[in-house]
């Protein structure tokens, strides 16, 4: 029984410790499944990415819908606690919001919905776990831009008022503005086009419209946001028609040859038609220019014209509405009083030469102006019915000048030279000096001009050469014509050279003979204030020697330009000797062609010598210059020079017949004597007066 007991008992306690194996086995067992599904859930969750359907999206607020959605996929485990979020920065917080759905099936969708404005945002799409932790560092970005749509457009007028159902009336050539008032006012663009139906009625541009002519067109303004959107007026484009007319003056008298000017105004000041037409009674009394318009205004200038006194009517008429008004003129006729000749004091002519006289009928506005003119010697001087005279041979004539109307008249007196200057050109021989070209055929010349009873006037221009030398062959010849004379045209320091035939000498020695004329700083003899000094000289072998002149001595002329603070009226030319005393000459003047002598005027000194010495001239007041005892002093100075300078010997007398005559660089107007300087051929500004050396050239 124990055997069977015990086996019992040991049988019974064998299955119980199996049994409790087996429980712990299966306690262990379960444990480790779930730790393992556990590790499992862990690691699948730990890589997990998002993505997107779209990364930019344009919402427009006038169109459906107004929101848009983001796809979102999830790829990789995750956890049931984890969710996707969508977060819109504080910046952009008044333009859109935004909602995600649920994870489903590892899907979600985010909603981004826009409020009524305009903006960009930038959406941020996140996955995180349930506490709000980013996994994975899973962002992903929708820029989402929102467009407040235009809902509708309407033209107001300038003010910003409704523009009745009828439309708009303009006047013809007038500008109205318009403007577009979109909705909502906050518009992405609230820009619009603007179009005219009928532009040759009515333009638009910017809303401004401007009427054309009369008529209706149809202006449209269409949203460029949305061009289903616009917005159609009505213009009713109508003329002003012109009610009336006034002139001013409405009297006016003339005196023939005068005008003046009417001025006519259209009423009202806005008429779209303001052209008129001008009409006259008696086109023979006066006649009118072209209108001129402005504004509302109308200006016609009128004349006075004819030969005799009379009324005359003129009537300017609208185009528009034909309105009329008048000004009656009385035009007066203007008897002659008077003629003079004007230019008088130019009246020597060497023959051949021309000259016009002018004749000014008094008064000014005399009617009749027209004169005729007859010489009292037609042999001397003819005159032609210009008042241009001719000289044709040597003696005086008196030109007449007489008024048709009245036989008012004026003479004058026409001097014809005997004198014919004779320009002699140079050239450079050979040797390299500046000789006469031609010299032969020069001194025929000279001898068929002496011939026929004239005196004949060589002129040598020394322009472009420092020192000329002219032959014994041609001295010889002026000195042997009646009235021959030499006219010496040169720059200061330049040199004209003669053989010693050209004069007359005590001493035969040496081979030439130059005369030149040198400019002396006047700082020299700074007592006689701005002045301008030059001295005459006359070289026999390069030496200075004291010379007189044959015959009256030549004539200077010196160009000048007045300057600020010189008076032409306190010329004073005179001669400078010993350590700077000066006396006065006694015949000087200030020449030029210019009437009125002021600052600018270009002109000359003029004046004569009879020996050769420094010799000077100013425009102001000086107490140095003596007035007194001109010949007992200069005739003993001048002896004293002379002693000096030469012991008694070697004294010059310059005489190629009769004169030298020094002149300035004039421009030669014909062949006038170089004894009369009438500036043909000085400077006609200050360019050219400094181009040709300033006061250095005579």
């Amino acid at each position: 029984m124990l055997e069977k007991s015990t086996a019992t008992d040991g049988k019974s306690r064998t299955q119980r410790d199996l049994k409790a194996v087996m429980f712990v086995a299966v306690l262990v067992i379960a444990a480790v499944t779930a730790m393992i599904v556990v590790d499992s859930e862990q690691s699948d969750a730990t890589n997990p990415t998002i993505s997107i359907n779209k990364t930019s999206a344009t919402i427009y607020t006038n169109q459906s819908p107004q929101f848009v959605e983001v796809a979102v996929t999830i790829n990789g485990d995750i956890a049931s606690t984890d969710k996707i979020i969508a977060e819109v920065p504080t910046a952009s917080s008044d333009v859109v919001y935004a909602d995600a759905s649920s994870i489903s099936d590892k899907k979600s969708t985010v909603t981004i919905s826009a409020y009524n404005k305009s903006g960009t945002a930038e959406v941020s799409i996140k996955l995180v776990d349930k506490d709000g932790t980013l996994l994975n560092n899973q962002t992903k970005k929708v820029t989402v831009t929102v467009r407040v749509g235009v809902t509708d457009v309407k033209i107001v007028d300038s003010a910003g008022k409704d523009i009745p159902s009828t439309g708009l009336t303009v006047n013809t050539n007038k500008e109205v503005t318009v403007k577009a008032k979109i909705t909502p006012s906050n518009a992405y663009n609230d820009k619009v086009t603007w179009k005219s139906d009928n532009e040759s009625v009515a333009k638009v541009e910017g809303g401004v419209i401007k009427a054309i002519k009369e008529g209706t067109a149809k202006i449209t303004a269409t949203s460029e946001m949305n061009t289903s959107k616009s917005n159609t007026i009505t213009v009713k484009v109508q003329d002003v028609h012109v009610t009336g007319i006034t002139v001013d003056p409405t009297k006016k008298e003339l005196d023939i040859g005068d005008k003046f000017t009417i001025t006519a105004t259209i009423t009202p000041a806005d008429a779209t038609n303001k052209n008129v037409t001008i009409s006259v009674d008696k086109t023979s009394l006066i006649s009118y220019g072209t209108p001129k318009y402005s504004d509302n205004k109308v200006t016609i200038e009128v004349t006075a014209i004819g030969t005799v006194s009379g009324d005359a009517k003129l009537t300017v008429t609208t185009v528009d509405g034909s309105k009329t008004a008048d000004c009656t003129i009385s035009v007066k006729r203007v008897d002659v009083t008077g003629v003079e000749i004007t230019n008088k004091k130019d009246t020597e002519l060497e023959v051949g030469e021309t000259l016009t006289l002018i004749a000014k009928v008094k008064p000014d506005k005399a009617t009749v102006k027209t004169v005729s003119w007859i010489s009292s010697n037609p042999n001397i001087a003819t005159i032609d019915d210009k008042g241009t005279v001719t000289a044709k041979d040597p003696g005086v004539t008196t030109i007449k000048v007489t008024t048709t109307e009245g036989n008012f008249s004026d003479t004058c007196e026409v001097t014809v030279l005997r004198t014919q200057t004779i320009e002699a050109e140079l050239e450079t021989d050979s040797s390299g000096k500046a000789v006469v070209k031609d010299s032969a055929q020069l001194i025929t010349k000279i001898k068929q001009i002496s011939a026929t009873g004239l005196y004949p006037v060589v002129d040598v221009l020394t322009l472009t050469h420092s020192s000329v030398y002219l032959s014994s062959e041609l001295v010889q010849a002026i000195k042997e014509a009646q009235g021959g004379s030499l006219s010496l045209e040169f720059f200061v320091d330049a040199v004209v050279y003669f053989d010693e035939n050209a004069v007359d000498k005590i001493d035969n020695s040496g081979k030439l003979v130059g005369i030149s004329l040198v400019s002396i700083p006047s700082t020299d003899y700074p007592k006689f204030g701005d002045c301008y000094i030059y001295e005459l000289k006359m070289m026999k072998d390069d030496e200075d020697r004291p010379t007189t002149f044959g015959g009256t001595g030549p004539e200077i002329i010196l160009p000048h330009i007045i300057k600020e603070g010189e008076d032409v009226t306190k010329l004073q030319v005179a001669y400078v000797y010993g350590d700077g005393d000066a006396l006065l000459m006694r015949d000087y003047k200030f020449v030029s062609d210019d009437t009125e002598i002021k600052v600018g005027t270009i002109g000359a000194v003029d004046f004569k010598v009879t020996k050769t010495s420094k010799f000077m001239y100013l425009l102001h007041d000086c107490e140095y210059i003596s007035k007194g005892g001109y010949n007992m002093v200069f005739v003993a100075l001048f002896g004293v020079i002379v002693a000096a300078l030469c012991g008694g010997v070697g004294f010059l007398v310059f005489n190629p017949k009769a004169s030298a005559t020094f002149m300035g660089l004039f421009e030669r107007d014909g062949n006038r004597s170089p004894r009369r300087p009438r500036f043909p051929r000085r400077p006609k500004n200050q360019n050219q007066f400094d181009n040709f050396g300033g006061n250095n050239y005579y």
